[in-house]
């Protein structure tokens, strides 16, 4: 039990209606059920409007195979993401449309609401704990990946209920919230391995409280109990690392900029008027600490404004640190890290507006105003790597026995899923590279190559007519070579669909 006094706890003001009030209170429970509520329609809507870009595929080619297939590729190829992989496995035996495989997403980032209100109502009262839950609602940075068949999403609703129930271990302990806390934060990195960076932000923080109000032994069975569970993951990464079979990706090379925008892409896409509403708001939530530190020094209060700055800061420094070890990093790592700045978001506007409700009132409708415009420029200006029209466009120009090769070869597993259903015209297509037949191409197949200067004078030789598709590979020397050894002698048209998928139709001289 914790005997820690709560008399420097910084609180928000309290919702409870004044004595002479006669203004009736909506019921919480029904007011963060509507925030779940807005993070379900938000997500349903245009759920299916983008095309499937190639991540989104490689779920589908992991997921429809048999069950020996699966086991085999997830442990040699594909386990960043097993749970999610393990989940749609069977929850493909449905459909494998869109729509479909993207629904469980909507419903595992909508899930977060509660979890988050969860976590900062024991943190600090209920009217910070709405106002987190209604800015993960609206946050457009998670609507993204609650529209896609990835397990960014699960990981998001994972980590989330590890946090909460983490506060439950100090603020009220039970039997049942110590077993969750251990499930849900050894799931998510099953979910995704980045996600130990979460666990580590949760240690971290209690170095901010003193020893004596923390129930220590009970959090050190905890996190060893968590680091037991998830060793068979562990192996499997290093398994993986060894083969080389770990994804290798630096998104925007990884540079100082990217990672500094990929950071404050975090407050959800509104663009600079809802970075730095996000900033003042988080200083002025960090600014409560430096009077507590001053009058307590470590303590209760001190560890509840600085949980949820480690559930934004240290997962994003983990994720940095881990891609110079791996040369593995994607701003989409970030995401564990949202429901964190929502609280601290939130706590902050709840202080600098305590004086006033209409004054909070006013801050809330600035605030939603400037998320719905990263909303709007999501569901409106962003458009996925457009397969589903470049494989529809191509099909309608095919002539039999055509060749179709596909650089880099990942670039294949779109045209796959895109044509699973319309195997009639892939038949009189010829795969060209990579050669294996067609359904035969899958995840753990692909390793983002390009083909040789002698497998480029086959495809000429064979093929009067080759269509090529060209992805983010298609910008490197080598893949510029070759595609300047393809123009010799043959005529050659080109079609883009949104900005990375390209088509090019090549046709010998007199073909």
């Amino acid at each position: 039990m914790v005997r820690g006094t709560t008399a420097d706890a910084p609180t928000a003001t309290s919702l409870a209606t004044a004595p002479g009030e006669r203004r009736r209170r909506v019921p919480v429970g029904a007011l963060v059920a509507g925030e779940t509520l807005v993070g379900v329609i938000l997500g349903l809507w245009r759920l299916g409007h983008n095309s499937f870009w190639a991540d989104e595929a490689y779920t589908w080619s992991t997921a429809s195979r048999s069950w020996s297939s699966f086991v085999h590729v997830v442990i040699h190829h594909e386990g960043g993401g097993l749970l999610h992989s393990l989940f749609t496995f069977f929850w493909i035996k449905v459909s494998d449309g869109e729509t479909w495989l993207r629904l469980p997403s909507v419903f595992f980032a909508a899930l977060a609401i509660p979890l988050v209100y969860r976590a900062a109502s024991r943190l600090f009262d209920e009217r910070v704990a709405l106002v987190a839950g209604w800015l993960l609602a609206i946050n457009a940075t998670v609507l993204f990946y609650a529209q896609e068949a990835r397990t960014y999403a699960l990981t998001v609703l994972l980590v989330t209920a590890s946090f909460a129930f983490f506060v439950d271990q100090i603020k009220a302990p039970s039997r049942r919230s110590f077993v969750a806390w251990i499930v849900c934060s050894a799931l998510a990195v099953y979910a995704l391995p980045l996600a130990g960076g979460a666990i580590v932000a949760q240690a971290l923080s209690l170095v901010l409280a003193r020893p004596s109000e923390l129930p220590l032994r009970r959090l050190a069975r905890g996190f060893a109990s968590i680091v037991v569970l998830v060793i068979p993951m562990a192996v499997i990464q290093i398994a993986q690392a060894r083969g080389g079979s770990l994804n290798e990706f630096l998104e925007g090379d990884r540079t100082p900029g990217f990672v500094l925008r990929s950071f404050v892409g975090l407050s959800g896409g509104g663009g600079k008027p809802l970075i730095l509403v996000y900033g003042a708001l988080v200083a002025a939530a960090l600014a409560t600490a430096w009077p507590i530190a001053r009058r307590s020094g470590r303590s209760l209060a001190l560890w509840r404004v600085g949980l949820p700055f480690c559930w934004l800061v240290v997962p994003c420094v983990l994720v940095v640190a881990s891609s110079y070890v791996t040369p593995n990093f994607a701003a989409r790592y970030f995401l564990m890290s949202v429901p964190g700045l929502a609280i601290l978001a939130a706590f902050g506007l709840v202080r600098l507006t305590a004086r006033s409700r209409e004054l909070m009132v006013g801050a809330l409708v600035v605030v939603t105003a400037l998320a719905f415009v990263g909303l709007y420029r999501y569901y409106f200006d962003y458009h996925s790597d457009d397969f589903r029209d470049a494989v529809a466009f191509m099909l309608e120009r095919r002539a039999p026995g055509d060749g179709v090769a596909f650089i880099g070869d990942e670039a294949r597993i779109p045209f796959e899923y895109y044509t699973r259903d319309r195997q009639a015209e892939r038949t009189s297509l010829v795969p060209a590279y990579p050669t294996a037949p067609w359904g035969r191409f899958g995840t753990g197949d692909a390793h983002e190559s390009i083909p040789t200067a002698a497998e480029v004078a086959r495809m000429l030789h064979d093929h009067p007519r080759l269509w090529v598709f060209r992805r983010y590979d298609g910008t490197s020397q080598a893949a510029r070579d070759r595609f300047a050894q393809l123009a010799r002698g043959a005529g050659v048209r080109r079609w883009q669909f949104q900005d990375n998928v390209r088509l090019y139709l090549y046709e010998r001289a007199g073909s």
